[in-house]
């Protein structure tokens, strides 16, 4: 019980740091009280069902999981891509975008099962190839650090952070169809069954 707090407080403060600092990028003197709940609700509704899930799995808690997962990167994309954006049409394209990811195993399961095969990133065995995944998701998170950093003091020096936003956002956009497309399947297989 109590390492199933643990993992599910540290899963709900990391997803709230994460957010946190890409809600109030722009200006972290000022962030939007918007952006900040949003981020605050999701990472809570992602520990909660972490830890439900851990206490006693179920396929709901682990989609609720999943799919706040990606809709905290759909709230990164809204927010990176908003900066140099402007309107609300885009928004639009973006979220029918993402309900047809998440429901495209519904509509046609053979392309999405060819899709799925083609991502074989995590299903490695051997110890070199692990340790190749482990350097391109540290590859990853330090560029995305990078960008946090250098979006902070652009901020500060430059006063330029648009365009390091608007690659975080485009980044962040992808995860989340990818990411969806990939955990929709795979839940909809493990209902299947």
């Amino acid at each position: 019980m109590m390492k199933s707090i643990f993992w599910s407080l540290l899963v709900f403060i990391i997803f709230t740091t994460i957010g946190l600092i890409i809600a109030s990028m722009p200006d972290f003197k000022d962030p939007s009280p918007v952006s900040l709940v949003t981020v605050l609700g999701l990472s809570l509704t992602i520990g909660i069902s972490s830890f439900l899930n851990s206490i006693r799995p179920n396929l709901f808690a682990r989609f609720l999981v999943l799919f706040n997962i990606t809709n905290l990167l759909l709230a990164s994309a809204i927010h990176g891509i908003g900066t140099a954006l402007k309107g609300w049409i885009w928004i639009v394209f973006l979220l029918v975008g993402y309900i047809l990811v998440w429901v495209s195993p519904y509509l046609n399961i053979r392309f999405v099962k060819s899709q799925s095969n083609i991502n074989r990133f995590w299903k490695v065995n051997s110890i070199k190839g692990r340790m190749n995944n482990f350097l391109t998701l540290l590859l990853l998170v330090s560029i995305g650090g990078f960008c946090s950093l250098f979006s902070f003091y652009s901020r500060i020096l430059w006063d330029v952070s648009s365009p390091v936003l608007l690659v975080i956002g485009v980044i962040s956009a992808i995860l989340s169809f990818s990411l969806g497309q990939y955990f929709s399947y795979h839940l909809w297989k493990e209902m299947q069954n």
